[in-house]
């Protein structure tokens, strides 16, 4: 994360074959190599129940700094240009990652949401709603990411999520957010 942005800046076509090579590693992994480095967390003595995609398992995981790394590749944006292909592509390998891998890398992006909404509302539309539909595997740790996202969504991609929040907020999907998300996702 700390050395992609100057050696992008450097030799781009270099620093994105490092990025790759790293990234096929942990493609062709065991799903356990990719889990997170936060374990269970204990109150009073107490498990509490946690999920493996939430925020802060992903932002300590390998799937989760592979997607920050990218995240420090995004050119200054511009209204109306698309999200540059070499990282729409590098964003989906990351969504394909083993194990909790692919959820890790999808919640550090969708807290991000409404930042991308505003500035590639394309990439939203195409890859990241589809996977808040509660029937995705993928559906947890959108959601959870997006509960740490405290920009605003368009319109039209508030539309698009509605019944999708609405399944969410009554139980429908087979897991549950934190109280914090859900208070949020109320909100």
């Amino acid at each position: 994360k700390k050395n992609i942005a100057p050696l992008t800046n450097a030799d781009r076509t270099r620093a994105l074959s490092v990025f790759d090579a790293i990234c096929e590693a942990y493609l062709s992994a065991p799903p356990e190599v990719l889990s997170s480095g936060v374990g269970t967390v204990t109150v009073g003595g107490v498990q509490q129940d946690r999920s493996e995609v939430s925020i802060s398992k992903a932002i300590n995981s390998p799937g989760g700094k592979l997607a920050e790394a990218l995240w420090e590749l995004l050119p200054r944006p511009r209204k109306g240009r698309p999200l540059p292909k070499y990282l729409a592509l590098r964003f989906d390998r990351l969504f394909s990652l083993p194990g909790d891998g692919a959820g890790h890398a999808v919640a550090v992006v969708a807290q991000h949401m409404g930042w991308l909404d505003y500035w590639f509302p394309d990439f939203v539309r195409d890859r990241l709603l589809p996977l808040f539909d509660p029937q995705n595997v993928l559906s947890e740790a959108a959601w959870h990411g997006f509960g740490y996202d405290r920009n605003w969504l368009s319109h039209d991609t508030l539309q698009f999520m509605n019944s999708f929040l609405l399944g969410v907020l009554k139980g429908d999907a087979n897991w549950r957010l934190d109280e914090q998300e859900y208070r949020q996702h109320v909100h």
